[in-house]
């Protein structure tokens, strides 16, 4: 029997003893293996969110390397048998080192647990607390027996986590919750500790029914409810009055501030009256009239009038050219409003007249077509009564023959020389009197230029200058609804060789207040192209609703006919 001996390989010798008859010897090899060592059974506990092991370090003894793992999920890192909480199971995981024969395979195991972290959620009857209310306490939904501590000022007991809320003062507070378990965790609540409130509010006044009436709050008052009866066009989260949308009179106006967070409720009234504005006329009497004739001047639904150009209501005034004169009333409550009215003067011609006619052509004078040199008398009545006389002295000349440069197109904001020849002297269009002038229009113009001759007969020649303009977009950066000038009241896409769009505006918290893929194509108000759709009237939506005055912001992108895209964006500022 052998036993004791070390891994390795052996020689043994028998020899036969010598009282024995006859004699005998013999040798055998012998070869030794280790028996594999997987160590002894082990158990580990990891937090689900990490970090894990190598499950070969939780084994007892001194395990042999190069084992397999194997279990209720796949681990890494071969020998080892790097567990991840994150990604592996939770169980019992086999540890397998294989035998050299004639030993066998030897195996051990390591049980695994993961653990859930603790609930650190915890809360309060409410966010907001008054000053002088009573300190509340925590209402747990998680694991009790951690710790608690506040942000600032904050006075929190830290086992209960109650709050005194008179030793922390008013102001908004972080309150942390941490627990204390094998996998804790942590929260964050955020509470705010404020004092009574007020809602005392102030209106002015009276006011007339135009324009918008803010609402004054009281020293430390602020803004809860607001609330009216009909009529009163109100916005009840900032007490502002629209003027022009309410019905005249007199109006109690409430802000109602619930209570809460241990305050008592706060209610204020303010009245607001509200005048109509008068409805003004301005009347010229007689409207027309001749050169140097008068016209009273009468204004009419107020009780004072104010005229400009220095006239005093029922003067008479006698202009020289057609004018227009603008009248403001004011009525008993000190409202205005405005009205005008156009004088149209009609001046008479008394005046000689030389007229050089070229040869050839005719002019209607003295009651007949004239076709030769004569001096002839007329003597006309106008429509409103205005006498006419005009003498004229008609002679006879050749005419100039004209040559004016060739038709030519340009690209918008370039330059371009005409010339004139044949004549002695020049009157364009454009007013100018040289034989060339220099142009840059901003749209296709056709350029007349009548010459002279020096016994004063004309001819009239023309040019056609075409404007082609490159493809472009834009978006006012400001509009006005109450603008005077027309594409400013609306807010519209300009550009030219716009083929589709869409056009979106948002509100300063992203709401869409409109939004059109309208492709009409109309001229600007200038008479230039090119303005796109029915444009933004500054209501949501175009639906009439008013939108208070503020930045807005818009998007737009579209495609050129030459089939380019393009994409806009921006803000706008709405000005009532």
């Amino acid at each position: 029997t052998l036993s004791g001996l070390a891994d390795g390989t052996y020689t043994i010798t028998i020899v036969s003893d010598a009282n024995c008859n006859g004699s005998f010897s013999g040798s055998a090899t012998i070869t030794t293996e280790a028996a594999p060592d997987p160590g002894s059974n082990g158990i580990v506990s990891y937090c689900s969110t990490g970090p894990g092991g190598d499950l070969l370090n939780e084994l007892g003894g001194t395990p042999d390397g190069g084992g397999v793992w194997t279990g209720p999920s796949v681990l890494v890192g071969a020998d080892l048998g790097t567990f991840d909480p994150l990604v592996n199971a939770a169980g019992t995981y086999t540890y397998t080192v294989t035998g050299v024969a004639p030993c066998t395979d030897a195996v051990q195991t390591v049980t695994v647990a993961v653990s859930s972290l603790d609930d650190a959620s915890f809360g309060y009857s409410a966010s907001t607390f008054c000053v002088t209310g009573t300190d509340p306490d925590t209402t747990f939904a998680g694991t009790p027996g951690g710790t608690f501590s506040g942000s600032g000022s904050l006075v929190v007991d830290p086992n209960t986590g109650m709050i005194d809320l008179m030793a922390s003062g008013t102001g908004t507070y972080d309150v942390y919750y941490a627990t204390a378990g094998s996998c804790p965790d942590a929260d964050t609540l955020s509470i705010t500790i404020t004092t009574s409130p007020s809602a005392e509010i102030f209106y002015g006044g009276p006011y007339c029914a135009t324009g918008t009436a803010p609402v004054t709050f009281g020293i430390g008052a602020s803004a809860g409810v607001f609330g009216n009866t009909a009529g009163l066009f109100l916005d009840s989260l900032t007490g502002e009055i629209n003027l022009d949308s309410s019905i005249v009179g007199t109006y109690v106006v409430t802000n109602t501030i619930a209570a809460g967070g241990g305050c008592a409720a706060a209610s204020d009234t303010a009245t607001i009256t509200i005048n109509a504005i008068p409805n003004v006329t301005a009347i010229a009497n007689p409207q027309t009239i001749c050169l140097g004739d008068s016209s009273q001047m009468i204004g009419q639904g107020a009780a004072t009038y104010t005229w400009d150009n220095g006239v005093v209501d029922g003067d008479y005034v006698i202009p020289l050219i057609t004018t227009t004169y603008l009248v403001t009333g004011t009525d008993a409550n000190n409202c205005e409003n405005s009205g005008q009215v156009t004088i149209t003067v009609m001046s008479p011609v008394i005046r000689s007249l030389d007229i050089t006619m070229c040869s050839g052509d005719s002019i209607f004078l003295q009651g007949a077509y004239q076709f030769v040199a004569s001096i002839l008398v007329d003597t006309l009545t106008a429509s409103n009564g205005c006498d006419s006389v005009i003498i004229t002295n008609l002679t006879l000349s050749p005419n100039p023959v004209l040559e004016i440069s060739d038709d030519a197109t340009i690209d918008v904001g370039e330059s371009l020389e005409l010339v004139a020849s044949g004549a002695s002297s020049y009157l364009w269009s454009t007013g100018d009197t040289l034989d060339q002038i220099t142009v840059s229009p901003l749209e296709t113009t056709t350029y007349y230029v009548t010459g002279y001759n020096i016994f004063g007969c004309a001819a009239i020649v023309e040019v056609e200058v075409e404007v082609v303009y490159p493809f472009n977009i834009y978006v006012p950066n400001v509009f006005s609804p109450t603008s005077l000038y027309q594409d400013n009241k609306k807010l519209y896409v300009f550009g030219t060789g716009v083929e589709a769009m869409e056009f979106v505006i948002f509100d300063r918290w992203g709401e869409v207040v409109f939004r059109s893929d309208n492709i009409r194509e109309t001229n600007r108000f200038d008479g230039l192209c090119c303005k796109y759709g029915y444009g933004w009237n500054g209501t949501y939506k175009n639906n009439g609703t008013e939108l208070n005055s503020a930045v807005f912001t818009y998007l737009l992108k579209g495609r050129f006919t030459n089939g380019e895209e393009f994409f806009e964006k921006g803000n706008i500022t709405k000005i009532d």
